[in-house]
């Protein structure tokens, strides 16, 4: 008898006996216990003495600002770590030594190492030398408990968080608090700091508006008060943005300061607690209670779902955390998020736009939206927080965003705040020609008539009044004629402009006389369409501002409203005059093709040539000064070829000849080549994120933050996942648990072997080989359109030893996206069939699906057939009790050209069939047999021919007589891909 594959026999196993659930861990527990630190934007992990952060790039010490999504290890402390610290932005780490080391964000000289230098590595905390004991981290200060027991601190002092009396506003180095002498553990909120005293006693100082001290009144504190009640009993405390907590001896809870919307200026026993705590973790606007049953409650602000209940909705009495097993042995709290400690592993919920929770979602980089969704867009938008695109159909789609109804599904305003994937505008299936996405609403061109939908506060929807509508809604008087369309993606006051039969035509607000009908000083809005003075005829672009608008008019450019920092480019500069009609810009010579405007300036392309004229405070202009300009100034570089551009608040994104560059905000004062876009683009948009357009995908890039990168991620969880990656073997996640047939989703590889490459098996069927990177991760797609209801199972298989996880696909279960780009697409529908014309003199099909390639001799067929090649499914794969694992299926069959009727080989006759592999890192056996599925015996059978193996190639070669389904199978386990497994 062959052996079988040990992998494939220990998994039928356990699934018979249901011995799993979700990600098998490979290793045993680790000895240490695990500690856990939450910052506002990131969270770190202490065990075995070393230190691994995730979520937010600068504050993680990896010696990168780029962001993780699952634990990295803090440069130069693997070990000699007793106690970890979390701010807003920044960490520190108490040694064992006593000496402590921060890193982050260090505006404030939080880190205290002496400067005012951010720090992507942990320095040391000068002057405190081996003897601190205790740490705590707020929003910008940091303290330590010294062995004396005195207690210093470091950081801003704007509101004496500090406690050193009449300290600096900031400082850099560490100061004595005064008049603690007996301290034993520290908390620090954003801006107040608590010390817990041997006699079990608090004394608080800082901010105190809201009576976050405790003692009684609220005014702010340079020195330590005593918290009224608790001179001693206190075995535990944490404070909070506005509050403070502390846990009794007795178990019982009792919390001051700014909790929810009750103000409290000295302790009270919190609200369904009662006693039997025996663990508390407070931040933000939240804490959170472990009790001594072990269960996990959590009260407070729940907008980012940190209150773990499943909603995101703010609860004054705790509610038990969902999902959670059991086994919890710790609880911690960062601003917009909390995880649980069960064993050496982690479970987090609550905001994960940066990373933080851990289970592996990309928050920045690019998606190519059509490899993930497998549609084209014609045109795309990027709006303050939303995406909008106009399909190759015609169709508008919108994703991100979603609080004021400007994505256009018809969701009520507060229910479905933010989508992460593409999603059909209600009513706009066809007939979209050009679509645009501003601050929380959103237009579009749709057969020649403008609609608008969203937020409506000044009347910029066009409808006649300022009531926000969810859908579509005409714009009043423009059922025809319109050729362009521009929105507003300033916050506060917003306009919306059209080109309208050659004219311009505006709405909306109309103070600063953006709407260039004449008028000004006018505080009711316009909420209907009116004339642009002067502007009847010629114009072919508008723009709109932040208070100002512009149009392309036969070749050149006119704007209006305020022209503040030059933003409308008549000459005059620092001038708050308002202009309600258009001005000419100055000095444009040529034939200005297109107009972009942000906040305060403006920018154009004038026979190819960029040039912006306004406010370059942050180097919007381009021109490398950094200088204001009421004249236009060639932006550096981009004399010619430039074909698109784009402008959102104080950066611009534009092509030039196919390769897509950015300037101002957030990259330089020139403009630099994005290294996502290689080339061969015609359109860029930026906005919250960028976006640009080929003739063949469309691509998307920046931090994900409400879904709009498209790529179906989810910011928030509402309930615990797993921190992937914190045990010592592999970790394999999928995202989703469930979905409903169609969705796509993503499947996580953590702790893999750095550059470890092998193949992703669904059901005993290799689906593709996934590469994990030189930080052992890696991320997998599946489209399940086209796949029945069922249970699948992943496997990934690392030195023969398996690591499994399981989802299931009902039509009753929600329809899911992907969360975040991957490298290896899987689709379990795979792609239409190959196929090829063969005449009677022979001929040869290489299919595009898989690489596998036949050749057809003279006389294999006696009359012309077209011959197809199919690549098989997981669940449509024959198999019998001998066959426990299988790579890609492949099917061949033949058709009669004329008749479509099947065909067969001519009796006698072979062809040969070539099957490429990918693994290089097995030994192939030199003994191969081709396999063909025998329909009448319903069986696998050995074809009776000879295979050869070329491992330099990586290939298989047989010559064979059948049209059927073929597998090659190979003699050990050890062969994953493309072999059929005994």
């Amino acid at each position: 008898m062959r052996p079988r594959n040990f992998c494939a026999w220990i998994i039928s196993i356990m699934l018979a006996f249901g011995l799993f659930s979700r990600a098998v861990p490979l290793d045993a527990a680790k000895d240490a216990p695990l500690m856990l630190a939450l910052g506002n934007l990131h969270t770190c992990a202490l065990i075995d003495g070393g230190v691994s952060c995730w979520g937010w790039g600068p504050a993680l010490g990896t010696g990168s600002d780029t962001d993780r999504a699952t634990p990295a290890g803090v440069s130069g402390l693997s070990s000699g770590v007793q106690a970890l610290a979390a701010g807003r932005g920044y960490t520190c780490a108490l040694l064992e030594t006593g000496g402590v080391m921060c890193w982050g964000q260090n505006g404030d000289g939080q880190l205290g190492d002496g400067s005012e230098t951010d720090r992507l590595a942990p320095v040391a905390v000068s002057g405190l030398g081996g003897s601190a004991r205790a740490i705590a981290a707020g929003g910008t200060h940091t303290c330590a408990v010294l062995a004396s027991g005195h207690v210093q601190c470091w950081g801003l002092n704007a509101n004496g968080q500090l406690g050193a009396g009449d300290a600096p506003y900031q400082t850099s180095t560490p100061q004595d608090v005064v008049g603690i002498e007996n301290a034993v553990a520290l908390t620090a909120g954003t801006a107040h700091t608590c010390a817990l005293l041997e006699t079990g006693g608090i004394k608080c100082w800082g901010y105190n508006y809201y009576g976050s001290l405790g003692n009684g009144n609220t005014a702010d504190q340079t020195t330590p008060v005593d918290v009224v009640g608790l001179s001693s009993g206190v075995v535990q405390m944490g404070a909070g943005y506005l509050h403070t907590c502390a846990l009794l001896d007795s178990g019982a809870v009792r919390c001051w300061g700014l909790i929810g919307s009750t103000r409290l200026s000295t302790p009270q026993e919190m609200p369904g607690l009662g006693s039997g705590v025996a663990r508390i973790a407070v931040n933000g606007n939240h804490y959170c209670v472990l009790g001594t049953d072990g269960a996990v409650r959590c009260a407070g602000a729940n907008g980012e779902g940190q209150l773990g209940d499943g909603k995101t909705t703010s609860r004054d009495q705790p509610a038990p955390v969902q999902g959670l097993p059991s086994g919890v042995t710790d609880i911690a709290a960062g601003f917009f998020h909390s995880c649980a400690v069960i064993g050496d592993t982690a479970r987090c919920w609550g905001r994960d736009a940066e990373g933080q929770l851990g289970i592996g979602n990309s928050t920045r980089g690019s998606i190519v939206l059509s490899e993930l969704w497998g549609t084209a867009y014609t045109d795309i938008s990027v709006g303050g927080g939303h995406v909008c695109a106009v399909t190759a159909g015609g169709a508008a789609q919108c994703w991100g965003n979603n609080h004021r109804g400007e994505l256009g599904i018809g969701a009520p305003v507060g229910t479905e705040v933010t989508r992460s994937s593409p999603q059909e505008v209600v009513g706009l299936s066809s007939g979209v020609s050009r679509i645009v996405a501003g601050m929380n609403y959103s237009c579009a061109v749709v057969n020649g008539g403008a609609r608008c939908w969203g937020y409506n506060n000044y009347g910029q929807l066009g409808t006649g009044d300022t009531v926000a509508t969810t859908t579509p809604a005409p714009v009043s008087g423009l059922s025809g004629g319109v050729t362009e369309i521009s929105v507003s993606t300033y916050s506060d006051y917003k306009h919306t402009c059209a080109v309208v039969n050659g004219g311009a035509k505006c709405w909306g607000y109309n103070y600063l006389g953006q709407l260039g009908n004449g008028e000004y000083d006018d505080t009711t809005p316009e909420t209907t369409p009116v004339d642009v003075v002067g502007l009847g005829s010629g114009v072919s672009a508008v723009a709109v501002g932040g208070n100002h608008s512009c149009a392309v008019v036969s070749g050149g450019v006119k704007c209006w409203g305020v022209g503040y920092y030059g933003a409308l480019g008549n000459g005059i500069l620092d001038s708050y005059d308002r202009y309600p009609t258009p001005q000419d810009v100055v000095d444009l010579t040529g034939n200005a093709t297109a107009v972009t405007a942000g906040l305060d300036f403006t920018c154009a392309i004038v026979d190819g040539a960029a040039k912006c004229w306004g406010r370059n405070q942050e180097g919007q202009l381009g021109n490398g000064t950094g200088v204001n300009s009421a004249n236009p100034v060639q932006v550096a570089g981009l004399t010619s070829d430039v074909t698109a551009i784009s402008a959102f608040r104080t950066q611009v994104c534009a092509v030039q000849a196919g390769e897509v560059l950015c300037w101002g905000s957030g990259f330089s004062s020139t403009p630099q080549a994005v290294s996502q876009a290689p080339g061969g683009y015609h359109w860029v948009t930026t906005g919250g994120a960028t976006c640009w357009l080929s003739d063949s995908q469309t691509l998307c890039s920046g931090r994900d933050q409400d879904g709009r990168l498209g790529a179906g991620r989810v910011d928030v969880r509402p309930t615990p996942v797993p921190v992937l990656g914190m045990g010592p073997g592999q970790d394999l996640y999928m995202h989703y648990d469930s979905a409903q047939p169609g969705s796509v989703l993503n499947v996580i590889g953590a702790n893999f072997p750095p550059g470890w490459r092998g193949a992703l098996w669904i059901n005993g069927q290799a689906m593709g080989q996934a590469a994990a990177d030189g930080n052992g991760l890696w991320r997998a797609a599946i489209k399940t359109a086209g796949a029945p209801a069922g249970a699948y199972r992943l496997t990934a298989v690392v030195d023969g030893a398996c690591v499994v996880d399981t989802f299931t696909l009902g039509n009753s279960a929600p329809l899911r996206g992907p969360e975040g780009a991957a490298a290896l697409i899987v689709d379990l529908a795979g792609a239409p069939a190959q196929t090829a014309a063969i005449g009677t003199d022979g001929g040869a099909l290489t299919s595009s699906l898989d690489g596998t390639a036949y050749t057809f001799p003279v006389g294999a067929f006696t009359v012309p057939v077209t011959v197809s090649h199919a690549a098989h499914r997981p669940w449509q794969l024959p198999t019998t009790g001998a066959l426990v694992a299988v790579g890609p299926a492949f099917d061949v069959t033949a058709v009669y050209t004329s008749t479509g009727q099947p065909a067969q080989i001519a009796p006698g006759q072979a062809f040969t069939v070539t099957v490429p592999y990918a693994d290089s890192w097995v030994a192939v056996p030199e003994t191969l047999g081709l396999w063909w599925w025998d329909t009448g015996a319903n069986a696998w059978s050995q074809a009776g021919i000879e295979s050869a193996v070329d491992v330099a190639q990586k290939q298989i070669t047989a010559q064979i007589a059948h049209l059927s389904l073929f597998a090659v199978l190979g003699e050990t386990q050890r062969i994953y891909l493309p072999l059929v497994l005994r």
